[in-house]
């Protein structure tokens, strides 16, 4: 087991504290650092939707969230179905406010409790601490204090993880009802979550496990997913009809967008090559020079990177979007070709840094693809849909080994304090 000594884990338990401290702060300064807050940003909007499952019963909700003056969101009523149903104070917007902060305080808890059941051998002190950073994702902080939908997802997903670990150890349908119920919830509370259940289906299928649970697998999902089938149907588009209209949702293709999702994905997974083993990261990176595979890939971006800087459009169609790369390049330069040229460049150490994830298992592979492909059809491309997501996801998920040592979680944690911090200034 990985130890902590009597000073490391009282530099650990103070900077916990310090943590949750200037996480409560946030809620009581009304910090939006993500953008997306504030009494006039997606507060308001929310609080128009969950008045329309208020004022409405349950089938009539449903279908008016069709209409593009009376729900406003991307995002299916999962959130605003639970609340009116369950919340006492929902048509009190500072109460529904408090609440929703106070349900996400539970998440670092049951981020904790995902983490230990992973790294059984890893030193509880350090488990703590790496719960503890998911209160300085700026957008996890923003979702908390301002009642967006993001965060129900997220503890959709961690119950996922808990209870199809329960039942790979205790066999039973409970816990694989749990783990089918949780997992496919995450997609009626966030679309781009469908990466969960599809992860949690090809684990059950490709398992040895008896064919009877395999059968109750498909079966379950199936039933479950025919509510979703129908919000498609209703809306005729994976989305509700008033976002799809502004964000044009599917309808055309933004292929200058897998440059900046690459750079978003290389920019939040680079902090992991902190916690790899020196021997599996070599042996990474001699598989990306030997296997003819990752040659195909490297020529594949070498190519599509031309493409980008001569041909394709970066111009954005809102004024917010694109990612860090776009924004630095922005930053520093009016002239096009320099902002092509550094986001360029980010592309090429992003690209190596996605390579390496992809290539340690099937799981990352497939995370990553499922976003670059993702990234192609909505407009516009933010942070906050791989904010705190890969971070939960590659310590729950993912099949990376990983070392735990007070060098390893204070480099991680200083990352990430300076990601909020940036945030906060830029918003």
């Amino acid at each position: 087991m990985s130890r902590a000594s009597p000073f490391q884990k009282i530099l650990i338990s103070f900077l916990v504290f310090l943590i949750a401290i200037y996480f409560l702060y946030g809620f009581y300064v009304n910090e939006n650092a993500a953008g997306g807050g504030g009494y006039n940003g997606d507060l308001s909007a929310v609080f128009k939707n969950l008045q329309l499952f208020v004022n409405n019963n349950f089938i009539e909700s449903i279908k008016l969230t069709s209409n593009n003056y009376l729900y406003y969101t991307n995002r299916p009523p999962l959130l605003y179905i639970l609340h009116s149903w369950l919340n006492p104070y929902s048509e009190n917007l500072e109460l529904f406010r408090l609440i929703v902060f106070f349900i996400s305080i539970l998440t670092p808890f049951f981020f904790y409790f995902s983490l230990k059941i992973k790294f059984k051998n890893v030193n509880n002190f350090f488990l703590i601490f790496i719960a503890s950073l998911l209160m300085l994702s700026p957008y996890f902080r923003t979702s908390s204090y301002w009642g967006l939908e993001e965060n129900y997802a997220i503890i959709s997903l961690l119950f996922s993880f808990i209870s199809l670990n329960f039942f790979f150890s205790k066999k039973n349908y409970r816990y694989l009802f749990f783990a089918i119920f949780f997992s496919s919830l995450c997609i009626y509370f966030d679309q781009k979550f469908i990466i969960i259940p599809a992860i949690c289906f090809f684990l059950l299928i490709f398992s040895k496990i008896h064919i009877k649970y395999k059968i109750f697998t498909i079966l379950l999902y199936f039933l479950f997913s025919l509510p979703f089938i129908y919000l498609i149907q209703l809306w005729g588009n994976i989305t509700p009809v008033g976002n799809m209209e502004m964000y044009k949702v599917g309808n055309r293709f933004h292929f200058h967008h897998i440059c900046f999702i690459t750079n978003i994905l290389g920019f939040y997974l680079f902090p992991f090559f902190f916690f790899l083993n020196k021997n599996r990261l070599k042996k990474l990176l001699v598989d990306i020079l030997k296997k003819k595979t990752n040659h195909l890939f490297l020529c594949i971006a070498l190519f599509y990177l031309i493409i980008f800087f001569f041909f394709l459009d970066i111009s954005p169609s809102f004024s917010f979007g694109g990612g860090y790369s776009y924004k630095a390049g922005v930053f520093f330069s009016e002239n096009i070709y320099f902002q092509k040229l550094l986001i360029s460049v980010i592309f090429i150490f992003s690209f190596l840094i996605i390579l390496i994830f992809a290539n340690d298992n099937f799981i990352n592979a497939s995370f990553i693809i499922f976003f670059l492909l993702l990234s192609i059809l909505i407009n516009p491309l933010l942070h906050e849909y791989l904010d705190p997501l890969i971070l939960i996801f590659f310590l729950t998920f993912s099949k990376t080994k990983m070392i735990f040592n007070i060098r390893n979680v204070l480099l991680f944690f200083f990352y990430f304090l300076v990601i909020l911090q940036t945030a906060k200034i830029y918003h």
